[in-house]
């Protein structure tokens, strides 16, 4: 029923606010330009969705957002203290550096062991009592 649809549905999809047959392309209010059962009238469907548009924008355009920018200003401030954005991200990366410099002394300090032995070299000894089923798991 809608103009220059050539479609036929086995099942009839009839609107809910002008009581037309139409496809199931075309069964929404939004896709055949309902009219509503007036002939003419702006269905309250989308009378509702621009008046909740017009809020959002409102909403979106109010003092909120300055807000947020300032806290976020204060925020920065609090973190980097008096220095520069450059500076503190120097500092930020001079500390990761010497962390993983840290890290990697410690693995390496864990991998020769407290008493000097090198926990790699010692293996799993598996099998029974003789010395023929024993075999070492390193």
């Amino acid at each position: 029923s809608y103009k220059n649809c050539k479609k036929k549905e086995l099942v009839p999809f009839s609107c809910g606010v002008c009581k037309r047959n139409y496809c199931l392309k075309h069964r929404h209010t939004l896709d055949h330009q309902c009219s509503g059962a007036s002939g003419g009238g702006v269905p309250p469907r989308s009378l509702a969705a621009k008046a909740a548009v017009q809020r959002q924008q409102q909403q979106s355009s109010s003092s909120v957002p300055q807000q947020s920018r300032t806290n976020a200003s204060q925020l920065a401030t609090t973190v980097q203290g008096d220095m520069s954005e450059d500076e503190a991200l120097a500092r930020a990366l001079a500390l990761s550096m010497q962390e993983e410099e840290d890290e990697r002394a410690r693995a390496a300090r864990d991998a020769t062991g407290s008493n000097g032995r090198n926990p790699a070299r010692s293996g799993i000894s598996v099998g029974g009592n003789g010395a023929k089923d024993k075999c070492n798991l390193s």
